[in-house]
């Protein structure tokens, strides 16, 4: 009951949405936020960027929300980890040694009790953002294109 509630809550919004370069902008900036490394910030970046580039708040949020929840953000964020790692690697720089020193407060109890060597702070931030980026920009035309064909005519002359 729950589940249909809110999927037909999605669907309104969806049909109520007449622009496909809204519709695709706003799921873009969705994408790019549900993978930005900024933690406990997602919220307030749905609000700023969705009056700012006035998006649909309901699409961005929904699809921010989708792609990063608690089943999912471990994924994301090893995804981005990864992703960065592999830049900086590829760069020839070594992520561990830009770390800023406030992140060995984390790095040494993480050592301790799962025998890691820690995290890289910069593999993380630029990681998420490349990804974010790159994933929105490549899934802009896609839904422009979908979201195109599903609009109706009368509703492209307006």
């Amino acid at each position: 009951m729950i589940k249909e509630k809110i999927l037909n809550y999605i669907r309104c919004a969806v049909d109520q949405e007449q622009s496909s370069y809204r519709m695709a902008l706003s799921v873009s900036v969705g994408i790019f936020i549900a993978f930005s490394p900024y933690l406990f910030f997602h919220t307030i970046m749905i609000f700023l960027l969705s009056w700012l580039l006035g998006l649909n708040f309901m699409i961005t949020f929904t699809v921010t929300y989708a792609l990063n929840n608690p089943w999912t953000m471990i994924f994301v964020y090893a995804a981005d980890y990864v992703v960065g790692d592999f830049l900086l690697n590829l760069a020839g720089f070594c992520p561990m040694m830009l770390n800023p020193h406030w992140i060995e407060c984390i790095n040494v109890p993480l050592r301790h009790h799962t025998g890691l060597d820690g995290i890289a702070f910069w593999s993380f931030m630029i990681g998420g953002n490349l990804l974010g980026l790159l994933l929105g920009v490549m899934l802009y035309p896609v839904v422009k294109s979908i979201y195109g064909r599903m609009v109706p005519v009368e509703s492209k002359l307006v």
